[in-house]
């Protein structure tokens, strides 16, 4: 029997930048953010990348608190999973959870069934590109693939709960004993996403058309002038993995753009996931 092959969904291309160049009050992060924009926007057109729309939508149903939760062990981690959950902090609906394991090796990310994940999960297996951690002018590539479910209700306490969720951890937790659950270091973040941009990528037909995002981390529940992180992705998705090569070279020069304006770019800055754990 052949080994099952998950198809990339998509390409999410992601960067760091100087959050200190973007103000916490609304107004203020609306105009740096424009500024930010245009200021790539330039630098995309002299390479011959067109754009469309501007980083200016901070949509409500974008503004919300993060947490990522594991054992005192970091049990979660140690696997190689992450169990993030996101609340709006305006609307009705119920609290989001994603279970995602990344890894370089495409086949041991996918070598797990999420997709046996019950009810209203959606599954997701994508291709994240970063700057490497020694030489930021080069990628890191690591594949992702995560479910996500909406739950009603308090927290879970034990792995054991999270298990009946997200059946592929079972096995885990049965071979290890259960766990309770925390808060990792008690961090929540109030998450805001700025939208309402894309680039055009060139295909051998039609255009492919990546939605842009300026994600921003302030500490939930604490004043502050600027955001804790700002991490700006650009993301683009093809059926059956048939993402053309004159669109990939496009994204390339595209992310390699965003080196070249140093004075929005930190490439010292932590990932969200590595500030919450503690790494790079």
């Amino acid at each position: 029997m052949g080994v099952h092959r998950e198809d990339v969904d998509s390409r999410e291309f992601k960067r760091m930048l100087a959050a200190s160049r973007f103000p916490s009050d609304e107004a203020g992060l609306r105009e740096a953010a424009s500024a930010f924009w245009d200021a790539l926007a330039q630098r995309l057109l002299a390479l011959g990348l067109s754009t469309r729309g501007s980083l200016e939508r901070v949509p409500r149903k974008r503004v919300r608190e993060v947490r990522f939760l594991d054992t005192e062990s970091l049990a979660l981690r140690r696997w190689g999973y992450v169990l993030r959950v996101r609340q709006d902090l305006e609307g009705q609906r119920p609290p989001q959870w994603t279970l995602k394991f990344r890894h370089a090796d495409r086949y041991l990310a996918q070598d797990r069934d999420l997709r046996g994940t019950p009810g209203d999960a959606r599954v997701k297996f994508e291709e994240d590109l970063k700057p490497a951690r020694a030489d930021a002018s080069q990628l890191r590539t690591l594949y992702s693939f995560s479910a996500r479910c909406r739950r009603e209700g308090p927290d879970p306490e034990e792995l054991a709960e999270v298990a009946q969720w997200f059946p592929v951890l079972a096995p885990l937790v049965e071979g290890s004993g259960s766990g309770k659950l925390h808060t990792v270091r008690g961090f929540a973040a109030v998450e805001r996403v700025v939208k309402g941009a894309s680039l055009v990528l060139p295909g051998p037909g039609d255009e492919l058309e990546a939605e842009c995002a300026l994600v921003l981390w302030n500490e939930h529940e604490r004043e502050a002038a600027h955001p804790l992180l700002a991490e700006f992705s650009f993301r683009y998705a093809a059926e059956s993995e048939a993402f053309p090569g004159s669109a990939s070279r496009a994204a390339l020069d595209a992310f390699d753009a965003l080196r070249m304006l140093p004075e929005w770019t930190n490439p010292e800055s932590p990932t969200k996931t590595g500030f919450v754990f503690g790494d790079a």
